[in-house]
Formats: structure tokens, C-alpha cells, sequence
């Protein structure tokens, strides 16, 4: 699941000088056992508590979030999780952004 700041998107896709794209990705997982909603994403910067409600049947969890100073506009979000690596790619962004724990 990602977020994107729409307004900040459409001006990189104009080649606006400076502009950046601000992005969010999140990792929604279903709970085995449904149990009360409850804080959540609490060790990410901004916390999606913030922006959603809590629910009994799911957590989330930020996997990646950016104002988009070091990598703007993220498209797809991948977790390797045998060894913690993220990688992130961007839409108008070159190469690719790799975070090892």
C-alpha cells in the first residue's frame, strides 16, 4: 500500500525545478487471532496512526517513508525478509533505493 502526495507528484511529473515527490509505504498484514484495535507503526517517524484508524483484524506497519529530499516519488516497495533488505524504486527517480538493517 502507498501514499503519495498528489499536488507534489504532478509537479515532478512537470519537471518543476526542486520539486519532490513525498511518499509512504506500508505493509498491511491480516491478524491470525483478532484481538482489540490498538496503536500501531508506532517506531516510524510520522505514525500511520495517525492517518487511519486502528482495526481488530489487520496491522500495519511503515516500511518505508520519505519526505522525498532522498528519494521521492517510491512506486513499489519490496522486503526481503531473510535478511531485512528494502529495496524502493521510484517513478521518476534513476537506479534504485536499497536499506540494509
Amino acid at each position: 500500500m502507498y501514499a503519495q502526495n498528489f499536488p507534489s507528484l504532478r509537479a515532478v511529473t512537470a519537471n518543476k525545478t526542486g520539486v519532490v515527490a513525498p511518499s509512504w509505504a506500508v505493509s498491511l498484514s491480516t491478524r491470525l487471532q483478532p484481538e482489540t484495535p490498538r496503536l500501531f507503526d508506532l517506531l516510524a517517524p510520522v505514525s500511520a496512526s495517525e492517518r487511519v484508524s486502528a482495526v481488530a483484524s489487520h496491522d500495519i506497519e511503515t516500511v518505508f517513508q520519505s519526505n522525498g529530499t532522498g528519494f521521492s516519488s517510491s512506486s513499489t516497495t519490496l522486503h526481503d525478509s531473510s535478511t531485512g533488505t528494502v529495496y524502493v524504486v521510484g517513478l521518476y527517480e534513476e537506479g534504485m533505493l536499497v536499506c540494509k538493517p
